[in-house]
């Protein structure tokens, strides 16, 4: 009878044990509720209205599907569950290019003080929260941070991510003095900042387990620039729009790019050679939109310097010899003139010329 009782005991041990997955990473732990009792009816009712509709996630499903693999090589890293990979999908309701009341942004929808607190520059020029590499990395290790907090409670760092520590700290001390362990319907049913996001994450997983998608390839040139340019500027010389600007550059915040840090732009594949051509003229553009002309009354004691450069302008025609360093720009401001007519003077069809290169400019009024 012994016998029989001991094998039943080392039967049920290993059944137990085989049920257990074998790592963290294919799925939220047992430290979380169970996904088939973790909300009632009614929150099943929201997460099958989002899988219908699908109309603030499918706005990301591309930007995820790209970047899934990647997403997921961070978690595994930091030994965090690949459920997780599903959150940044389920705050895209938000519209990912833009900023909510708590000044989050990006892909991951971080914080300003979360972001640079994780490494990201955020300023007027540049923010680093819509790299989707660059902010998925510190949002990774934001939630390590969290699960170390919340002792690899996943539902808790799902809910401090959403929302933010303090946060749930309140809704917990508010709502445990009824029952406790609270469930994902009790946050969802609270005041928890963002709670919209607790159906978004479960139908983002259904969403993306029955979508075919096919990446977008996008073909692109990248470079550095010498001096400040304006997207204005792009589009007048018909290099990008500056919507396709937004999208090819998601982390410039400015209309007017400046060499910051050797920041990198990219421009389609298409247009490099006439970025190529026109580049010097882009940086002369853009030193005009920068430097608008000041319209005075004529009765006006405001005098205005319209030559910084105290450089009169040619009075007879002259023979310059280009040197190193120079550009088109540079030497039509050195003679007031413009470019073009730099151009024309001298039969260029772009704006490159060579060190040696013999320049005619004419007298003012040719």
């Amino acid at each position: 009878m012994k016998f029989i009782f001991l094998i039943s005991f080392v039967f049920c041990f290993v059944m137990q044990s085989m049920a257990k997955p074998a790592s963290n990473t294919e799925e939220i732990p047992a430290a979380s509720p169970s996904y088939s009792n973790i909300f009632n009816n009614d929150l099943q009712r929201f997460i099958d209205v989002e899988i219908k509709n699908k109309k603030y996630i499918t706005s990301g499903l591309g930007t995820f599907i790209e970047n899934q693999n990647f997403i997921r090589e961070q978690l595994r890293k930091y030994d965090l569950p690949d459920s997780l990979q599903y959150l940044p999908l389920a705050l895209t309701y938000k519209n990912q290019a833009g900023l909510d009341n708590y000044n989050t942004a990006g892909f991951w929808n971080l914080s300003m003080p979360v972001a640079i607190k994780y490494g990201l520059t955020v300023n007027n020029i540049i923010d680093e929260r819509f790299d989707i590499k660059k902010s998925g990395i510190a949002a990774v290790k934001y939630l390590k941070d969290l699960s170390d907090l919340y002792h690899q409670d996943y539902t808790q760092v799902l809910l401090a991510y959403i929302s933010s520590p303090s946060e749930l700290g309140t809704i917990c001390h508010k709502y445990t003095q009824y029952h406790s362990p609270l469930s994902f319907s009790d946050y969802y049913y609270s005041n928890l900042y963002n709670k919209e996001c607790i159906p978004a994450y479960f139908a983002s997983m259904e969403i993306v387990k029955n979508t075919e998608y096919t990446p977008k390839i996008q073909q692109y040139f990248s470079t550095s620039i010498a001096k400040p340019v304006s997207i204005e500027a792009l589009a007048e010389y018909g290099i990008i729009s500056k919507e396709e600007f937004g999208v090819l550059n998601p982390i410039i915040r400015s209309n007017i790019v400046f060499p910051y840090n050797n920041i990198i732009l990219n421009f389609p594949l298409d247009k490099e050679n006439r970025f190529r051509t026109y580049e010097d003229s882009l940086y002369v553009r853009t030193y005009q939109l920068l430097n608008p002309p000041v319209r005075i009354n004529e009765n006006s004691s405001v005098i205005v310097n319209k030559n910084p450069n105290n450089i009169k302008p040619a009075t007879k025609s002259t023979t310059y010899t280009v040197r190193q360093g120079d550009y088109l720009g540079k030497i039509a401001d050195k003679y007031n003139v413009g470019i073009v007519q730099l151009k024309k003077w001298n039969n260029l069809k772009s704006d490159k010329i060579s060190i040696g290169q013999k320049l005619i400019i004419k007298k003012s009024g040719n």
